[in-house]
């Protein structure tokens, strides 16, 4: 397949080399940033183009969003146009009724449209979402969800300032940055029906929109979920704990599951899970392909990608609203 790349910052340049390893597929990359483009086409062997609708008129089988939140939407639409299946770095947009847009051209299209919520790849996660799909944890109450680790350590050789997460303008906010952690709650433990947010710019950090965000969800199942996501704190922290009838299960994102069903010893069960960070994104982009070749469904669609933009959206308006919003 041919294959453009529109990106090559962090994660567009994760990908793009993870394709190159993967082989068998001719690259291009685009980037306005010509010369770190020319950079990473170097490096992985890859043609470079210097204009987005070059990319488009090669007549590409697959394209790789991986620019900005803010410029999701037109890229995306082009490349659907063009007849290209397509993977998009979340969010899918910053506009619910745009992103509905593209999902329906997608969808009209008969192609393929994915969304890049990584986590659904981490096999520590996946361990967590079988116990509870097996009901081993029982009737699921409470999940508990975390993310948090100090912006500049995001990226330690570029400047936070330049990171799109620092302003509302181009799509930022940790609300929005962090929508892994909605998405992985709906998953686990299925719809919410309202939100209630607590946030706002805490630290000392040089940006505009919030850093910081507590939010409170009751699901359709009658449990309750609580998400923390920051970009403030030392160190890294991302884990979720499902509390269930029958036991209790918790995921850390460095090393794995531990199930307690009681207090004695016999009564704990740890699941050692430490995967290489990039594995998860090769499996990721590697799904995508297959994808591409109807081999297989994407983990989050469209549709699925939609469900999580209307909590974000909910979730922004509660912190102005300081009351529960409804999901609608």
């Amino acid at each position: 397949m041919r294959v453009v790349v529109f990106g090559c910052g962090s994660i567009g340049s994760r990908h793009a080399k993870n394709i190159a390893d993967i082989g068998g597929h001719e690259l291009l990359l685009y980037d306005p940033d010509t010369h770190r483009a020319n950079q990473l086409g170097s490096e992985i062997g890859a043609q470079v183009t210097r204009r987005i609708d070059e990319a488009m008129a090669s007549s590409p089988d697959a394209a790789l969003i991986c620019t900005p939140p803010d410029t999701h939407v037109e890229v995306t639409r082009q490349a659907l146009e063009s007849g290209a299946h397509c993977f998009v770095e979340k969010p899918l947009a910053t506009d619910y009724q745009q992103a509905l847009e593209i999902t329906e051209l997608a969808e009209q299209r008969g192609l393929t449209l994915m969304v890049g919520f990584n986590l659904r790849f981490h096999p520590g996660l996946i361990k967590l979402q079988q116990l509870v799909a097996d009901c081993v944890l029982g009737r699921t109450m409470m999940v508990r969800a975390e993310y948090g680790q100090y912006l500049p350590d995001w990226r330690p050789n570029t400047d936070y300032r330049n990171n799109y997460i620092t302003g509302n303008e181009s799509g930022g906010g940790i609300i929005r940055e962090e929508s892994h952690e909605v998405d992985y709650v709906q998953w686990l433990a299925g719809a919410i029906d309202d939100v209630y947010v607590a946030a706002g710019k805490l630290s000392d950090l040089d940006m505009t929109a919030e850093d910081s965000a507590l939010m409170v969800m009751r699901l359709s199942s009658g449990a309750l979920a609580e998400i923390h996501v920051d970009c403030v704190q030392q160190g890294y922290s991302r884990r979720c704990k499902v509390i269930g009838t029958k036991g209790t299960a918790e995921w850390v994102y460095e090393s794995g599951v531990t199930l307690t069903r009681g207090l004695e010893d016999e009564d704990v069960e740890t699941f050692d899970i430490s995967p290489d960070t990039n594995t998860m994104y090769l499996s990721e982009i590697a799904h995508f392909l297959d994808c591409c070749e109807g081999n297989a469904a994407p983990p989050v669609d469209g549709r699925s990608a939609l469900l999580t933009m209307l909590v974000i959206d909910s979730a922004r308006l509660s912190t102005s609203s300081r009351k529960a919003e409804p999901i609608q």
